[in-house]
């Protein structure tokens, strides 16, 4: 009988949960390209982690082409960003702007935890990409955060 009664509760107590994406994000599908300079990754996602309360433990560049980024969360969860950008053209001059990957296509992949969080996973995309983009083409840009 407490079995019972105690799946009441706990079905009771779940239909007042939130969604797991927040309402804006039927607006706004999850991002998962930019067009961002190559350089800004870390520093933007410095930016856009203690919005989804983490930190960053690590960063790399696992090729020229590809960066990750490990976090960890409050809840002591480990997640990655991985962004990949595509080649430069063939005859990119060295050092010229297409070469150092600025203003270039970015594809983004972030998980937190073993099983994944959208809402979480959401925002801090979210975030990301409005850091990127305020970032482009300039040495340093104030950090303005909108509402989710």
């Amino acid at each position: 009988m407490a079995l019972v009664a105690l799946i009441g509760i706990l079905g009771a107590c779940a239909a007042d949960l939130p969604p797991a994406i927040p309402e804006s994000a039927a607006l706004h599908p999850r991002p998962e390209r930019v067009v961002a300079d190559w350089d800004d990754i870390e520093a933007a996602a410095w930016a856009a982690a203690p919005r989804v309360e983490a930190t960053i433990i690590h960063a790399e560049f696992l090729d020229p082409l590809t960066q990750r980024v490990e976090l960890v969360t409050s809840r002591d969860e480990v997640a990655v960003l991985t962004a990949t950008r595509a080649a430069p053209p063939p005859d990119a001059p060295p050092g010229s702007p297409a070469d150092r990957g600025e203003n270039t296509p970015i594809d983004l992949r972030f998980r937190i935890g073993r099983f994944g969080d959208a809402s979480r996973e959401w925002a801090f995309l979210t975030d990301l990409v409005d850091r990127l983009e305020a970032l482009r083409g300039v040495g340093a840009a104030p950090i303005r955060w909108t509402d989710r």
